[in-house]
């Protein structure tokens, strides 16, 4: 069980809700647990007896549920939303517009890159070298790009 305190938006957006706090219960971590095990004791015989677009439906649930919260997927939204209809008080109030499409567009490439090493039929044995490739595409060219003050509220350590 997870219990969530929501809190109105901004005056200028009352339709606009946000999570302040979450509070996780014992029950939680113990229902997780029992879960997996579950899970680990079907390997063998009855998961082949489950259909395969149930499994695929499954997986397509947690990404898309996994994208709430994720900055990447906030900031595409935000692109497609009026800037005068987001809260005054969310982070990209503090960085100007062009600086988060650019900053967005490069890690959205940076993406489209892993997705093509990743699905095309032998560039994956090459994927290892493309993620350590991002490690220096941070730290030398984006930091030359942005202002360090942008990519901390860019990269949510502000």
């Amino acid at each position: 069980l997870r219990l969530s305190v929501l809190q109105r938006g901004h005056r200028s957006c009352p339709c606009f809700l946000r999570v302040v706090r979450t509070v996780e219960t014992r029950v939680t971590g113990f229902t997780t647990s029992a879960l997996v095990l579950c899970s680990a004791l079907m390997v063998p015989s009855p998961l082949r007896y489950i259909p395969e677009p149930v499994l695929y439906g499954v997986f397509m649930h947690l990404g898309i549920t996994g994208l709430t919260g994720n900055e990447l997927w906030e900031r595409v939204l935000a692109i497609a939303t009026d800037r005068y209809l987001m809260p005054p008080d969310t982070l990209y109030a503090r960085v100007p517009p062009r600086v988060m499409y650019s900053y967005t567009a490069i890690q959205l490439v940076c993406m489209g890159v892993l997705c093509v090493f990743g699905a095309a039929p032998y560039l994956p044995l090459l994927l290892p070298l493309v993620v350590v490739a991002l490690v220096p595409i941070r730290t030398l060219l984006v930091s030359r790009l942005f202002s360090p003050e942008h990519l901390a509220v860019l990269d949510g350590t502000h």
